[in-house]
C-alpha cells in the first residue's frame, strides 16, 4: 500500500485486522528499541487500545532501563467527529480515520491502569495540544511526582 493511498476497510478487517496490527506494533517496538539503543528518545504514536500492547511497550522500556510514560489524548466526541470529517475531505491525507472506526476503537479500548500514576498523563486535545505537550515535557523533566496529570490545553 502506498503511503498516500486511502483504503476503506471495516473495523477488524484488512489493515485493521489483528494480524496487521500485530505486525505494525512489532515493527514499532523493533524500531523504537533500535533508536533507544542509539541513545535517542522515542515516542510510539499508536492507539494502544489494548492493555497487552501497552504492557509490551512497558516491558521493553524496563528491559532497556528507561522511564516509560503513557500519554492518553482525549477530546470531546463532537470535536473529534468534525476533525475526522475535515480530514476525510483533504485529498493529501491518506488517513482512513473515519468516525465509525473511531467509535469501534473506543468500544474496544482497555482502560489504562497498568502504569504508575506518575507515568500517566491524560491530555485534552480539544483546544491547543501544543500547550499540553509543553506542560508535560516540563513536568517530566522536573520529575514532578503528582498522582495523575489531567491537563486541558487552552
Amino acid at each position: 500500500m502506498k503511503p498516500t493511498e486511502r483504503r476503506y476497510e471495516n473495523f477488524g478487517k484488512g489493515i485493521y485486522s489483528k494480524d496487521v496490527s500485530r505486525f505494525i506494533y512489532d515493527k514499532a517496538y523493533e524500531l523504537a528499541e533500535q533508536k533507544i539503543k542509539q541513545g535517542k528518545a522515542v515516542i510510539i504514536d499508536a492507539s494502544f487500545k489494548k492493555r497487552a500492547e501497552r504492557q509490551k511497550a512497558l516491558e521493553m522500556a524496563k528491559n532497556l532501563g528507561i522511564r516509560f510514560y503513557i500519554l492518553e489524548c482525549i477530546c470531546p466526541d463532537e470535536i473529534t467527529r468534525k476533525r475526522l470529517e475535515k480530514r476525510m475531505l483533504e485529498n493529501d491525507n491518506a488517513s482512513d480515520g473515519r468516525w465509525e472506526l473511531f467509535q469501534e476503537q473506543k468500544k474496544d479500548f482497555d482502560a489504562i491502569n497498568e502504569v504508575a500514576t506518575d507515568c500517566y498523563f491524560k491530555i485534552d486535545t480539544s483546544a491547543n495540544p501544543e500547550i499540553a505537550r509543553q506542560e508535560i515535557i516540563t513536568r517530566i523533566k522536573m520529575g514532578n511526582q503528582r498522582s495523575q496529570y489531567s491537563i486541558k490545553a487552552s
